[in-house]
């Protein structure tokens, strides 16, 4: 899925969290169908919170800023056409988000988040799996993950994110939306992660269901969606963003079916078997873009000019050798390596790909 790079640059600071490439909507409006709710939000927490937020910015600012913004202001200078994959890296509780240049397989590192310990609560990574990439993690600017905090004696659990300094902001508590009376019963409150139109969006229960194997159905019958704007938190909209724009509306049937990006709202990547091509209004349509005869490829997402890069190891993702990243034209199957596993040793990668150590592709960034 294409996003300007110019649009990036703007938004790549550390409080920006609008998503690239797209307009937010109106703080006055819901999003699609759904009608918004709004939720008293106290003023002077939400002003503190957005000020501590500009008084950081302000400080990196001062020192150089975010270090993708640098670099990629610096690329601009030199090169009219941009050309980069955003790819993560998985090496068991820390997630390191590179971006790579497709032309000279350059990486340099965006940021980074570490999942620690913490006295009294644990945190979770989002429990719907909307994009198999996992692309909804995180914000726009890959300066926020997406967690839910899970209290260790209560079991209770709150939304929120964390930042490259692992620490967690806790939405749902900055919002209002927790009780802080003993005689009312608190829903429990997950994270979903964000929009492409740049919102946090989580989920409301009335029972703890975060691990069961009927979630799903769970979720459609007794969950209530929520999203707020990141930057003031000044409005809580109900609806979910995320299926309803991002996912064409597909939840049930194609929001756990392997997507990784979308080629428009007809085809669309998927990991289901491998990385293929598939049809939202016929399911038995299976287009393979590269041969999976010898090798396994995963996490494909879309590019310039018909162009799709993917992940790619000889043997099975568990257990595989030679690790890469390809590009390939989607009608000419000739894929050109762009980066190995060699390129990748400083975030933990190994000639034997092991279960600990995970790599998608979460986007490409093209003008």
């Amino acid at each position: 899925m294409k996003k300007s790079l110019a649009t990036l640059m703007a938004v790549c600071m550390v409080i920006g969290i609008t998503a690239c490439g797209q307009e937010p909507a109106s703080s006055s409006s819901s999003i699609g169908t759904q009608e918004s709710t709004t939720v008293d939000v106290s003023e002077s927490y939400v002003e503190s919170v957005v000020e501590s937020k500009e008084s950081e910015s302000s400080q990196e600012e001062s020192e150089g800023g975010s270090n993708y913004t640098v670099a990629a202001e610096e690329t601009t200078k030199d090169s009219e056409e941009i050309s980069e994959l955003i790819i993560l890296f998985m090496k068991r509780d820390t997630f390191h988000i590179i971006a790579a240049n497709t032309d000279t397989g350059a990486c340099s590192e965006i940021s980074s988040f570490t999942k620690s310990r913490h006295d009294g609560f644990e945190l979770s990574t989002p429990a719907l799996m909307y994009f198999l990439n996992l692309s909804h993690f995180f914000s726009g600017d890959y300066q926020k993950m997406a967690f839910t905090k899970v209290e260790n004696n209560t079991h209770k659990t709150h939304a929120g994110w964390i930042d490259s300094a692992g620490n967690f902001f806790d939405v749902t508590e900055a919002v209002g939306m927790t009780s802080n009376d003993e005689f009312t019963i608190e829903n429990y409150f997950y994270s979903l992660g964000f929009s492409k139109t740049g919102y946090f969006v989580f989920l409301e229960m009335p029972e703890d269901v975060y691990l069961s194997p009927e979630l799903e159905k769970k979720v459609s019958k007794y969950g209530k969606f929520y999203y707020v704007d990141p930057n003031t938190l000044d409005v809580v909209y109900e609806g979910n963003p995320i299926t309803e724009e991002d996912l064409h509306g597909k939840e049930m049937e194609y929001g756990y079916g392997g997507v990784t990006d979308w080629i428009d709202g007809e085809y669309y990547l998927s990991d289901f078997y491998d990385t293929i091509i598939r049809n939202v209004s016929d399911t038995e349509y299976k287009e393979e873009f590269v041969s999976n005869e010898v090798r396994s490829n995963w996490s494909g997402v879309c590019g310039p000019n018909n162009q799709i890069a993917f992940v790619s190891a000889e043997g099975s993702m568990s257990d595989a050798i030679d690790l890469a990243i390809y590009i390939t034209e989607r009608y000419e199957n000739t894929p050109r390596r762009i980066i190995g596993y060699e390129d990748l040793i400083e975030y933990g990668a190994e000639k034997v790909m092991k279960y600990d150590f995970k790599v998608t592709i979460l986007d490409w960034i093209y003008e």
